[in-house]
């Protein structure tokens, strides 16, 4: 019988953590997107700023067109400021609508061409910069908020 107790009061918590975790969310993060592009490289340089929390960080990312007529690149960018964004070293225009960011292309890319974009960028996420009394500072930044962004924009 107590067992049972047991059982049954470790399913209860564990349903109440599962179902916190996700309370009015609809996930539209697919697992595996079909991206009209590949990274064929990333350099991902970062840092913290305890004082702030703040995350400081520079991603270089090689991508490679997998469609004829690529003119935007878009990426998952939830909780984080986009401070600047080279392509092929030089600056380029980009938006950030909901928790997408979209990289306007000055060239369009065609199938096998590639090009280097840097994205500077910082974040304090709510989703996962946290900070304890003793001034320790981590993240795990997991994604838990839905992308509003409409796929036909």
């Amino acid at each position: 019988m107590k067992k049972s107790i047991a059982f049954i009061l470790f399913l209860f918590a564990l349903s109440s953590q599962l179902f916190a975790q996700n309370e009015g969310a609809v996930w539209q993060y697919s697992a595996y997107p079909d991206l009209p592009f590949t990274i064929d490289k990333i350099d991902l340089e970062m840092s913290v700023d305890p004082q702030q929390p703040l995350l400081v960080g520079k991603g270089t990312y090689m991508v490679i067109s997998k469609d004829p007529k690529l003119a935007r690149i878009v990426f998952n960018t939830a909780e984080t400021q986009i401070e600047s964004i080279l392509i092929n070293g030089d600056q380029a225009d980009f938006a950030v609508s909901s928790d997408s960011l979209i990289i306007a292309l000055a060239d369009t890319l065609t199938t096998g061409d590639g090009a280097e974009l840097t994205i500077n960028w910082t974040t304090n996420s709510r989703y996962g910069m946290n900070k304890d009394v003793y001034g320790n500072v981590w993240s795990s930044l997991n994604p838990k908020k839905p992308t509003l962004l409409d796929p036909s924009s």
